[in-house]
């Protein structure tokens, strides 16, 4: 498995980064090297004057520090830590990664290609795609990326990937007793508070909720996943063919999937088109 580009895939809370850890120290005692996880903040625009076997810490500006993992094995990121600036810092990453020994690990006919681990992958854009194509055909096979992801890999890197399913329940809700998820009891309300929203009684609540997830940093995707969740649910009072309908305006939004961006002039603007078609699927 060292020696392709793999994606862990499942849903959220399946035990994706577990498999992943345990595969790394498999692959490790195959190679015959030390395996112990460090951590440090990666610096986007001093990324020339650190060293990746080094803690990185960075004295400047917070906001141009990107928390990561290593090893003597991998290199690991959170994309869910970069917000929409996924594309400047994958693109930090792979310039330092695509120069000298930082490559390849070992010497000689013995040395081995590093691994770049992207968590949470599903939430990368359009641009951070492309680059990782990009770098994984100039560097033919001298770089493997390893993800954790909720969503199939885009089309244009696909071939590059092996993908292996990991099943399972939120094992994080599980462990704090709890069954469900606050964000999805949180849409089980707004769906029965779209009952009755009509005209401009319903466009003003639709603006209030639309910027309320917006300030909770809720993203895209993962609204779309709590959304489909909660109407998928038996909980959810509301008649079979109206939930269809909702699913139906669900399906039909863009922007969805693994390496999709919504462009920034476009983001209030779609979510609030978006929640006035289910007060129409639930009030038609």
């Amino acid at each position: 498995m060292d020696t392709v580009c793999v994606s862990f895939r499942g849903p959220r809370g399946s035990g994706k980064r577990t498999r992943l850890i345990e595969e790394l120290k498999n692959t490790a005692i195959r190679r015959g090297e030390y395996f112990s996880i460090q951590t440090g903040n990666w610096a986007i625009h001093t990324i020339k004057e650190k060293d990746l076997d080094s803690d990185c810490e960075d004295n400047g500006d917070e906001k141009n520090l990107v928390p990561y993992e290593y090893s003597h094995l991998h290199i690991g990121f959170d994309i869910a830590r970069m917000s929409m600036q996924d594309k400047n810092v994958v693109k930090s990453i792979l310039e330092k990664l695509g120069s000298g020994s930082q490559v390849m690990t070992g010497t000689g006919e013995t040395a081995k290609a590093r691994i770049l681990v992207f968590y949470h992958a599903h939430l990368l854009g359009y641009e951070a795609t492309i680059q990782i194509q990009a770098a994984i055909e100039t560097l033919n096979g001298n770089l493997l990326l390893w993800f954790t992801s909720e969503d199939i890999v885009p089309l244009r890197i696909r071939d590059f990937f092996l993908e292996v399913p990991v099943a399972g329940d939120d094992y994080a809700l599980l462990q704090t007793g709890n069954t469900t998820d606050d964000w999805i009891s949180w849409f089980y309300t707004l769906l029965e508070n779209l009952k009755g929203k009509n005209d401009m009684t319903g466009a003003i609540y639709v603006k209030n909720i639309t910027y309320f997830m917006l300030q909770k940093n809720l993203r895209w995707n993962d609204m779309c996943q709590y959304l489909l969740d909660a109407l998928l649910s038996d909980k959810l009072d509301l008649a079979p063919e109206k939930i269809k309908k909702c699913i139906d305006a669900l399906a039909s939004i863009d922007a969805t999937s693994f390496g999709q961006t919504i462009p920034s002039y476009r983001i209030p603007i779609l979510w609030q088109h978006f929640y006035m078609k289910l007060v129409d699927a639930i009030n038609g």
